[in-house]
């Protein structure tokens, strides 16, 4: 039986593949994991624990030497790494072969910067056996540069069994937008992808010039502050709602069905919060590579705050919403079930090991 370990918990997506890998193919996937990183991806516990393997932060990335040896010793007896979390240094190191998770900005801004993080990202990517990767153009220009023509795309996993559609549609007072990405819009430097989470707050007053509705968002990432602010200046104060910083998932699910359309992002592609929508059977807007798939994925798409206007006005349409919302559910099931994931998984993992 092959034993893989997957190392770091970026936005849940390891347990996610973890968990799929063990239900659905014969490998023993292990999840090695901070608290940090680990949240519960459903209201119901995992059904066992003995795969989650609970280690101290300062072992990964970049911690004390003496820390991270019996940390080393284990995953010494795996057959195969997958690496997530920044990239640990020392996978590369073991002497077992590993793969890499490219978590976003790893790949599409840190691994081209001139600098010792850049250098050390870069040789990390180039010694694994293989990279995964969600396709879209900011980490497709990436690997051109950096010549990595062993990358990958590798589809994420969704709960299709906790993330369902409503027994009914919801029956709300107004027309409503529901917003979870996180606030990152205002350019950095050595940043060259943002969610732009800006386009939807002003293609949503562009909206409310002839129409009515809410957006509820959440108040997490570096620029809630800022989104707070673009708020006031587009005068659309009283048509918005800011939920807090976190939501537990459990909440999270029914946010989803509870709403008319779901946003994500707007410039890099798609989140799990667009997926995770789509399962449930909303409309979602949101900005996907058009190269991802097989087909045009079913959703609201857009890049600018014209296109989020009108994306909005046809949603106004029930049957619209409907239609939509079933294709949305699915295309998941085609592209995203944790089967689905899990196996082609399982024969990339053959081909290494």
């Amino acid at each position: 039986m092959l034993r893989v370990a997957l190392v770091g918990n970026l936005a849940n997506v390891a347990y996610s593949r973890a968990k799929a890998l063990r239900q659905y193919t014969q490998i023993e996937a292990d999840l090695f994991v901070n608290s940090d990183e680990m949240r519960e991806p459903t209201s119901r516990p995992p059904e066992s624990y003995g795969w989650i393997k609970p280690i101290s932060a300062h072992q990964i990335p970049f911690g004390r030497t003496i820390a991270k040896r019996g940390l080393r010793k284990i995953l010494r007896t795996y057959d195969l790494i997958e690496s997530y979390c920044c990239q640990p240094t020392f996978v590369r190191d073991l002497g077992v072969p590993y793969v890499s998770y490219a978590t976003g900005s790893d790949l599409r801004e840190l691994a081209l910067e001139n600098s010792a993080a850049g250098r050390r990202t870069r040789s990390i990517f180039e010694g694994a056996r293989l990279i995964f990767f969600s396709l879209d153009a900011g980490h497709l220009e990436a690997i051109e540069k950096l010549h990595l023509g062993h990358a990958i795309p590798s589809r994420q996993v969704v709960d299709v069994e906790f993330f369902t559609p409503p027994a009914s549609e919801p029956v709300l007072e107004e027309f409503t937008v529901f917003h979870p990405t996180n606030q990152l819009w205002i350019p950095r430097a050595q940043q060259r992808f943002t969610k732009r989470n800006d386009i939807l707050f002003r293609g949503f007053a562009r909206f409310l010039r002839n129409g009515s509705g809410r957006i509820g968002w959440l108040k997490r990432g570096p620029d809630a502050e800022a989104t707070i602010k673009l708020i006031e200046e587009l005068g659309i104060s009283e048509h918005t709602t800011c939920w807090g910083a976190t939501l537990p998932r459990n909440q999270l699910v029914e946010a989803y069905r509870q709403s008319h359309v779901v946003a994500d992002q707007f410039q890099a592609s798609c989140g799990l919060v667009a997926l995770e929508a789509m399962s449930c059977g909303r409309a979602v807007l949101v900005h996907m590579y058009e190269n991802a798939y097989e087909e045009r994925p079913p959703v609201l798409e857009a890049t600018t705050e014209e296109e989020v206007c009108n994306g909005l006005r046809q949603a106004l349409s029930p049957n619209f919403r409907k239609w939509l919302g079933k294709e949305a559910r699915r295309f998941i099931l085609k592209y995203h079930h944790p089967k689905t994931v899990a196996q082609e998984l399982a024969r990339h993992y053959a081909s290494i090991v």
